[in-house]
């Protein structure tokens, strides 16, 4: 059973709201509000269209549609030169040192290099130099891999002080933690929860939750993203950046660091919305 789909079931027992499983393992959700039925499927809630969930996977695409609203790093995607016959109108190099030159002449070092539609911090990597750079753009490139992406992103680095994830609904924070690495160990991979006894921190100062929510408006502005997570970090500039958009957010580790009560209530409180 995914935790998501269990503490959303608990919820709606809380609220005498109709639910049932449809599936043995517990994954498949069905919701009924106002006599409709709703499906939570895994970390995927009926909230977002079909097409904002795929501008939000696509890095690329949030990229373009969010850059001019919102402080998001400077970002450029490049196709891989090797792709199949049928999608060589999309290639922006004839070879890979060809697009690391480019990076070279876009960027200062260190950068990053990551795949366009990865998560959980698979296939990002941090690049001091050129050499490094191709090594990245290669692997990312690498149709033997599990990770293979056909589109590779240059960006900017951001030098981060704090790194926040906002669950948010219907254009409002409902949930807000810090990834907190100031006693974690990095073990290759960037993604802060993801070092070696890294934490997930509740924040509950109406502060920092009004500073976030006000910086978040312009994505709602421009993406009708109903729910989802939000990775911002505050820069040791002491800017607001966002680094990543999320449809279904899953809860695991936070779960782990605080238990499941503030994910429970923050749920009950998205169904009192609904009903």
């Amino acid at each position: 059973m995914i935790i998501n789909t269990k503490i959303i079931a608990r919820a709606c027992d809380g609220l005498k709201i109709p639910c049932r499983f449809l599936d043995k393992s517990q994954n498949l959700l069905a919701v009924k509000i106002k006599n409709e039925w709703l499906y939570f499927v895994h970390t995927t809630t009926p909230f977002n269209s079909e097409s904002v969930a795929r501008i939000a996977k696509d890095k690329d695409y949030t990229y373009e549609l969010l850059k001019d609203v919102i402080r998001v790093p400077r970002t450029i995607s490049f196709f891989d030169p090797n792709c199949d016959e049928d999608y060589k109108e999309y290639r922006t190099h004839k070879d890979v040192p060809g697009i690391v030159k480019e990076i070279g002449e876009s960027f200062t070092f260190p950068m990053i290099i990551k795949r366009n539609s990865g998560a959980q911090g698979e296939n990002v990597h941090l690049c001091g130099n050129a050499g490094e750079t191709a090594n990245a753009v290669k692997e990312i490139f690498n149709k033997n891999s599990r990770t293979y992406d056909y589109i590779a992103l240059a960006q900017e680095r951001v030098d981060i002080k704090i790194e926040y994830r906002a669950i948010v609904f219907k254009k409002r924070v409902v949930l807000l933690y810090e990834k907190d690495i100031s006693s974690a160990r990095f073990v290759g991979n960037l993604s802060p929860l993801h070092y070696e006894n890294a934490k997930a921190i509740l924040i509950e100062d109406k502060a920092i939750i009004e500073k976030i929510q006000g910086f978040a408006l312009p994505v709602f502005e421009k993406l009708d993203l109903v729910f989802g997570g939000l990775d911002i970090a505050l820069g040791k500039d002491n800017l607001f950046w966002l680094l990543e958009l999320n449809t279904h957010p899953g809860f695991s580790i936070f779960i782990k660091d605080n238990g499941e009560e503030a994910i429970l209530n923050m749920y009950a409180a998205i169904l009192k919305t609904i009903c």
